[in-house]
């Protein structure tokens, strides 16, 4: 089945079809596919807001079950489009070339995040003096494990060498450093979490949630520069919320990964680093706008602060990355305004977050869980 995409498909010793137009044709159908999963996603979401708000203006007791059904319902599809649109995704990228020793050792990388998570948790309720400790020395293995990988990997092309390595990691340092601060600050005044079971639970969920609606796409930008997606990071923005910024912020980094599985772009290691788990992992700050005193408690309010400064911080990184990599693809003489032009794509996907977030913040059901539910350190 697979061969056509490696020798093409031959009739009496003719070739009638190149292993090119094959994966042309793969992902001409697989965008077919992505579009048709975009309607489908509407209609399921109207078909269960409906029914949803008949039940509720009737009180029905029925409204609980309906809630897990609909819930069974949403990340089973969200399951089946990963599953659908993923492996035509990634036999594209296989085939394409683009899955090579380089994509195996950043997948390492999230391995290595999944194993440590993993290990926490496990930790945390059998010796939870211990985590201390622990986290200290997931730090220092993720930071080792990345200055390691920035060392030894080169860019896969001179066209891709950065601008100047001193100014890329400079402002890559900032970037992080940013987000460090803002979620030692604001993380300590973010309660404990008693229902860590539930937390992860939530964080399996929307991460499905996400990544599934990463998949449906009103736009892309060519040669893999972002895309406009159907609010793919509002379910991640809420886990933030709700959970508060420290797991948002880890909740990020794993979706980061997931992205680079899903449309691995590797030209420099700086690069994979800030367009992946960095700029996603910023978007875990959109919690930060709970509790937020001058926000007066306004759950509307409280949502788009943190989604903007989640945004703006997933903008910075995909800027940066532009700026000291992509350069030789500049449309302008002044490189720096070609990278603040060409992501803007980030800002309008998050202007669709931002609509999409204030419609579900302000229904009442949503903002009893959301207040309801105590949130994480």
């Amino acid at each position: 089945m697979f061969d056509i995409f490696k020798n093409g498909l031959w009739d009496d010793g003719v070739q009638i079809v190149t292993p090119e137009q094959a994966l042309e044709s793969l992902d001409a159908i697989t965008d077919i596919v992505a579009q048709f999963a975009l309607y489908v996603t509407i209609l399921l979401g109207l078909v269960l807001l409906t029914c949803f708000i008949v039940m509720s203006v009737r009180k029905s007791l029925n409204l609980g079950v309906f809630k897990k059904i609909a819930l069974g319902i949403v990340v089973g599809y969200s399951y089946a489009v990963i599953a659908l649109l993923g492996f035509m995704r990634f036999v594209y990228e296989y085939f394409d070339g683009n899955i090579n020793s380089n994509f195996y050792v950043y997948i390492g990388l999230l391995a290595l995040i999944a194993v440590l998570v993993t290990t926490g948790v496990i930790l945390r309720k059998t010796s939870p003096r211990a985590m201390k400790y622990f986290i200290a020395g997931c730090i220092a293995a993720v930071a080792i494990y990345c200055i390691v990988l920035v060392a030894i990997m080169p860019p896969v092309d001179s066209a891709f060498t950065p601008l100047s390595y001193v100014g890329m990691y400079l402002f890559t340092a900032l970037d992080v450093a940013i987000i460090a601060v803002l979620v030692l600050i604001f993380g300590r005044k973010q309660q404990e979490q008693s229902e860590r079971t539930r937390s992860v639970a939530y964080a399996a969920v929307c991460l499905s949630l996400s990544f599934a609606l990463s998949y449906i796409k009103f736009f892309s930008w060519p040669l893999g520069g972002g895309s406009v997606t159907l609010a793919s990071l509002l379910p991640l923005m809420l886990y933030s919320y709700m959970f508060g910024i420290r797991k948002g912020v880890l909740a990020g980094l794993v979706y980061g990964m997931l992205q680079f599985i899903q449309s691995p772009q590797v030209y420099e290691p700086m690069q994979v680093l800030l367009d992946y788990p960095i700029a996603f992992g910023g978007i875990g700050l959109a919690g930060i706008g709970r509790n937020l005193k001058f926000l007066k408690g306004n759950i509307v309010a409280e949502f788009c602060f943190g989604a903007v400064v989640a945004g703006l911080m997933r903008y910075m990184a995909h800027v940066i990355s532009g700026y000291y990599v992509f350069y030789s693809y500049s449309s302008f003489d002044n490189y720096l305004v070609n990278s603040l032009v060409v992501n803007t794509i980030v800002l309008v996907d998050l202007a669709i977050v931002i609509v999409a977030g204030v419609i579900t913040v302000s229904s009442p059901q949503m903002t009893r869980l959301l207040r309801g539910q105590s949130i994480g350190a």
